[in-house]
């Protein structure tokens, strides 16, 4: 299951992606679109508005970001505003020494609290085509976007080469 496009001149296929996720960048996706010789592609034939689903819908999350090498870290946010974000349970599972096991769920330990980690896990554009980078909680990894002043106050809290690397890729919402 996903999305395809193929390349009609060399027979190329790609799977860009899994419903509203996409696996690459939202400049790539473009790219794409605006070469006549890919078009979408499923079960051996030509499938329309495969780009066109992914470049219009603004749910659509781009997991590669243009400029972001490595993702792999968590980030610390102070929020003035702790209700910025969703928080969700999390579902705990202990497995016993007979092989039985069970199920519970606790709250996320950052709900209320005014500082947050996260991890950045790509980038989603409104209908303006205004990117906005998107994050998931450490620990619950409900997703969210922070405005950019929230942004750029967490990011005065670290090392300058990590600032200025940052403060180009990192986009808050409008």
């Amino acid at each position: 299951m996903g999305e395809y496009i193929r390349n009609i001149k060399t027979g190329e296929e790609i799977k860009i992606g899994v419903l509203d996720r996409c696996f690459f960048s939202h400049k790539q996706v473009e790219d794409w679109h605006n070469d006549p010789n890919w078009v979408g592609w499923y079960g051996g034939k030509e499938e329309k508005g495969t780009l066109e689903n992914y470049l219009k819908d603004p749910n659509s999350l781009y997991e590669m970001i243009d400029g972001l090498h490595h993702k792999e870290f968590a980030f610390k946010f102070q929020s003035p505003d702790s209700e910025i974000i969703d928080h969700c349970n999390i579902h705990v599972w202990k497995k016993g020494r007979r092989g039985n096991g069970y199920q519970y769920k606790v709250g996320c330990q950052f709900e209320q609290q005014k500082e947050v980690w996260a991890v950045i896990v790509g980038e989603r554009y409104n209908e303006k085509g205004e990117a906005r980078t998107i994050f998931a909680c450490d620990c619950c990894e409900v997703l969210f976007s922070l405005p950019q002043d929230t942004i750029d106050k967490s990011l005065n809290d670290i090392d300058k080469s990590s600032r200025e690397y940052f403060q180009e890729i990192l986009k808050g919402r409008k």
